[in-house]
């Protein structure tokens, strides 16, 4: 019979087979081990790229209080998110406040002179921020109403001192009605903050990704921070807007993602596609209803 000539082949040689047996069963694991090998150092390797993105996606949009309180609990429900964070960025102009007594005829009289100083950059926070996780003097209270920190270090921190009055105004769209509302307030420096490189990052907008064909030493990434005044979102910036709810103010969101779940370090395709689907879930099922 035909099967009887490869039984008797393995029987009369059954020392070589074994060895051939082993040998392919040894060789299998081998190269089983250098595939699961080779997926961990892939991930290994993405999640060392990605150390250096602090924020997946970032989205600004022009909303209504009512729409703002609506769009954070609805992006988070988002499948693949897995955190959202909210807070204001704005430029706008700032001036200096500087009051003299001057002594006339033995009476006494406040002077105030106005000092302008153009447009800065400020960030409103919300309580729960990450930024304060990197705000190596944060204050042990929250900031209070018309209270700011200015960066330490900047320019404009080497300028002023904590007492200072500081006079800006800040610009909420009507966009119904074609027309913008300005609010001047005088705000009060409370103090200097000093932020780690991560939390200056998150608050000021300037994220960073650092390629692995050209690294950079981590003490250059931020070698010039520009000014930036920290105001508290719910006791500055929230406290105007419910005057005026049916105006808007830019509105930034900083949205985590389940980067496990979307990225895989064999398919970069794959990964874009992914993460396009979250972001036009954002845009379109989201912002796009406000």
């Amino acid at each position: 019979m035909p099967l009887l000539y490869p039984v008797r082949r393995i029987f009369r040689s059954w020392k070589l087979f074994l060895a051939l047996l082993v040998g392919v069963s040894l060789a299998s694991a081998f190269f089983a081990g250098i595939d699961v090998k080779a997926n961990l150092t892939a991930r290994q390797s993405l999640d060392q790229q990605l150390e250096s993105i602090l924020v997946d996606m970032e989205f600004s949009a022009q909303l209504n209080s009512s729409h703002f309180a609506q769009a954070q609990p609805d992006i988070s429900m988002i499948d693949g998110v897995t955190g959202v964070e909210v807070l204001c960025r704005t430029w706008a102009p700032v001036a200096l406040v500087n009051q003299t007594t001057v002594v006339v005829n033995e009476t006494a009289t406040n002077e105030t002179e106005i000092v302008p100083l153009g447009y800065l950059h400020f960030v409103s926070l919300p309580d729960s921020s990450r930024v304060y996780d990197g705000w190596t003097n944060k204050p042990v209270e929250v900031l209070g109403e018309n209270e700011t920190y200015i960066l330490e270090g900047s320019t404009f921190a080497q300028n002023t001192k904590i007492g200072d009055i500081i006079q800006t105004g800040f610009t909420f769209s009507a966009p119904k009605m074609a027309n913008s509302t300005t609010v001047y307030m005088n705000l009060t420096v409370k103090g200097f903050a000093q932020l780690s490189d991560e939390a200056y990052s998150v608050a000021s907008g300037m994220n960073f990704y650092v390629s692995p064909f050209s690294p950079v030493d981590p003490r250059q990434k931020y070698d010039f921070k520009s000014d930036l005044l920290i105001l508290s979102f719910e006791n500055t910036i929230q406290t105007l807007w419910s005057a005026m709810p049916e105006t808007s103010f830019e509105t930034v969101f900083l949205v985590s993602v389940d980067r496990d779940q979307l990225l895989n370090p064999w398919d970069s395709q794959t990964s874009a596609n992914n993460l396009g689907i979250v972001s036009d879930n954002i845009e379109n099922t989201i912002l796009a209803n406000f």
